[in-house]
């Protein structure tokens, strides 16, 4: 039916980690997203990177942890060793899957990671692949996208579910930013490796160090 397909132009989860040198786990949905890239580790090996999100008021409060900090611990316990965790970020404010991308990317070309599979959620797959590949325009890069299983089900009855028509929705808002974005705001020349931040803007955190300043 139309509205299955509506949900399923969103949904790009068919990637695999048979060529990949790295796991790319996005943030958000910490119940889900950490646990299967724990599982992939586990299958194939290779490194996980994500992106350091920026404290909250409530984080320095002290009232709830920081959720990419939290991610790290939850993949920890789950069997991945931390020195295969790579957490990155950087001074300023992180907040969308923009600019996670863009540190994700910059660590990538620095150390020379080159096939990414992506970590998320069903409706967020598509998305997050995009700008992945518009982030890095040379030659030698690859993204897919795997999606838990949860939200695949979710997927497949969107229309069913008050949470998951609210995510088809703000998804293809979202999406459609991001277009205009690059092909209007971005339209003069597409960006490079060379373009991305590196060692002077990305830096691992020390689990441990205060990285709030």
């Amino acid at each position: 039916p139309i509205l299955r397909k509506i949900g399923g132009f969103l949904v790009s989860s068919d990637g695999d980690t048979s060529q990949a040198d790295v796991l790319i786990l996005m943030n958000g949905n910490i119940s889900t997203r950490p646990f299967l890239a724990a599982d992939l580790y586990k299958a194939a090996r290779i490194p996980i990177v994500f992106a350091r999100l920026a404290d909250t008021e409530e984080v320095r409060m002290g009232v709830i942890p920081n959720i990419s900090a939290a991610t790290r611990e939850l993949l920890v316990k789950s069997g991945v060793p931390g020195e295969k965790i790579h957490l990155v970020g950087s001074d300023r404010w992180v907040a969308s899957t923009w600019e996670e991308a863009i540190l994700v990317c910059g660590f990538m070309v620095e150390k020379g990671y080159r096939n990414g599979v992506i970590v998320s959620d069903a409706f967020h797959t598509r998305r997050a692949r995009w700008i992945f590949r518009k982030l890095i325009a040379d030659d030698g890069h690859t993204f897919e996208c795997l999606a838990t299983p949860f939200s695949m089900k979710m997927a497949d009855q969107w229309w069913s579910s008050e949470y998951a028509m609210t995510q088809v929705v703000q998804e293809y808002l979202k999406f459609m930013h991001y277009q205009w974005r690059w092909h209007f705001a971005n339209r003069r020349r597409r960006p490079v490796a060379s373009d991305l931040p590196l060692a002077d803007d990305i830096r691992p955190l020390v689990v441990g160090r205060d990285d709030s300043r």
